[in-house]
């Protein structure tokens, strides 16, 4: 919810979906979650729908999305994403390639992947597993935060213990045969968790949404 561009970081998330046909949203909350819920309630608009699920207890981000589809009784392919960062993209070439096996990845070429955790894929373009930071620098495909996912994925896991999706989570589905296409951009990537880039969130906006979206690489198989 910290402001940019006159407004919450978190709406210029939604608006950019938006602008690519999302009309449902389900937000998952922590602490001052009510801040979320609050905001949007007080913005309501034909044909968009906003619902709120605020964690009574800290479940991480595996843990909370399933405690959320069980919640909901959701059975539809998702759209998961992060509130603090932003990747422009083609919506619908990410969707049809999230659309078979356990779902897709959206990752984003890095001309210096040494600070970022690394995604592994396969030569067809399947995920083979996530890398932790390197020590060594050099061009990498890192891991977005956005995901298309299937939502029997969950079914196997408890809804109500803490969970990391990807630690947790995606060594389990890969080593139980499930699989997810990792789907490049170019980019760009922000990420508002520290101070020097939050301080780029404004630029980032004005040069990343000013223009169409990044089209995502390759094509479903």
């Amino acid at each position: 919810m910290l402001p940019v561009a006159g407004a919450p970081f978190l709406a210029h998330v939604v608006a950019f979906l938006r602008r690519q046909g999302v009309t449902r949203f389900l937000f998952l909350t922590g602490y001052l979650g009510e801040q979320v819920a609050r905001y949007f309630q007080a913005r309501p608009e034909r044909g968009l729908e906003y619902d709120f699920i605020q964690e009574e207890r800290l479940l991480g981000t595996g843990g909370a999305v399933r405690a959320a589809l069980a919640r909901r009784g959701m059975r539809e392919r998702f759209l998961l994403l992060n509130g603090d960062s932003l990747c422009p993209f083609d919506l619908d070439a990410f969707l049809a390639a999230g659309a078979a096996g356990g779902g897709a990845i959206l990752s984003v070429r890095v001309e210096d992947g040494g600070r970022y955790g690394r995604l592994d894929a396969d030569a067809r373009g399947r995920l083979r597993a996530f890398r932790e930071k390197a020590a060594t620098s050099g061009p990498a495909l890192i891991n977005s935060g956005i995901y298309c996912l299937a939502p029997e994925l969950f079914d196997d896991f408890p809804p109500d213990q803490p969970a990391s999706i990807e630690r947790d989570y995606f060594p389990l589905w890969l080593a139980a045969g499930s699989t997810f296409n990792v789907v490049p951009v170019d980019g760009p990537l922000l990420d508002i968790g520290t101070p020097e880039s939050l301080a780029q969130a404004e630029p980032f906006l004005r040069r990343a949404l000013g223009r169409r979206p990044a089209k995502a690489r390759g094509s479903p198989p």
